[in-house]
């Protein structure tokens, strides 16, 4: 989501004449009163940075403007989990247990270096996605007209499946992950022989077969336009580095109407779910009261004009 900051209520607190000594953990920004400290936004970054339009190598302009509109999608992401605290939605340690043993599963991991980092993310991403649940069940319908209009504009769209099959890398950094796929670029080494060099556990490393749609929408965004024998950019997530090469990805030419009409649902479904909850940032927007603190923010801030 990327939205415009010009309907927001914001305050822009800038430096006083006198010095005085950087806090630890600078607030970059509070929302009512709540402080959102520095390493929340660099956590933030670190998953959702990569291969953003206008992330131009070497172009400090452009990478300003990435980061900003990617801080101005942080900045919606924490009005949404404090609506849903407002509404009472509850998270289980149960269930941040079972969200991080699947994200382990899903990148080969079953001993991380810091198990720990892992649980703020995992519980941010169940809060917001109970309340798209609870505000997608109470406020979207699909009707047949709908459908049978998605499907007259997006059914050759709908041919490739969301089912592949990968293979990763575990890297050190995104520094390493970048000069290994140059360097399988420029060799046109096979990704299986590139597992064989440089991965310290090639039994950990795939084939996998999954479904796209499951995965983290930092990780399935860097994926879903990969064409089979091609290697993704390198994907930090949570703390990791990753390339990807999609060996496979399967095909719903044998698919029944009712199964693409399910799949045309859930499309329209989740459109009308995203334009819900645009209209709910833009009313907590109005009702909020925001204040950033520009000279604490790693980057020169650009507004969406």
């Amino acid at each position: 989501m990327i939205h415009r900051l010009a309907c927001l209520t914001m305050v822009l607190v800038l430096a006083g004449c006198g010095e005085k000594p950087a806090p630890v953990d600078p607030t970059v920004f509070t929302i009512d009163g709540r402080s959102v400290p520095r390493s929340r936004l660099d956590e933030y970054f670190a998953a959702n940075l990569l291969e953003l339009p206008g992330e131009t190598p070497g172009d400090p302009a452009d990478g300003n403007v990435a980061r900003s509109r990617v801080f101005d999608n942080f900045i919606d992401e924490e009005l949404l989990l404090l609506e849903a605290e407002r509404r009472g939605v509850a998270v289980s340690e149960r269930e941040v247990d079972a969200r991080i043993e699947q994200l382990l599963r899903l990148v080969g991991d079953d001993q991380p270096e810091d198990l720990s980092r892992m649980r703020n993310p995992a519980r941010c991403e169940i809060m917001i996605q109970k309340l798209r649940a609870a505000v997608s069940f109470a406020e979207v319908t699909v009707t047949e007209r709908e459908i049978d209009r998605y499907l007259e504009q997006h059914r050759a769209e709908m041919l490739p499946d969301s089912r592949a099959v990968l293979r990763f890398l575990t890297l050190k950094d995104e520094a390493e992950a970048n000069r290994i796929r140059l360097e399988i670029l420029r060799t046109g080494m096979d990704f299986a022989e590139a597992v064989e060099v440089f991965s310290a556990d090639p039994s950990r490393t795939g084939p996998l077969e999954l479904d796209l749609e499951i995965l983290p929408e930092e990780v399935s965004r860097s994926l879903q336009r990969l064409q089979p024998g091609e290697v993704s950019r390198p994907v930090v997530f949570h703390g990791q580095t990753y390339l990807f090469a999609l060996r496979s990805r399967g095909s719903a030419m044998g698919w029944s109407e009712s199964e693409l009409r399910e799949r045309a649902r859930r499309e329209v479904l989740r459109g009308g779910t995203r334009e819900v909850l645009d209209g709910l940032i833009a009313r907590l927007r109005e009702e909020t009261t925001l204040v950033v603190n520009l000279e604490d923010l790693p980057f020169q801030y650009i507004p969406d004009r």
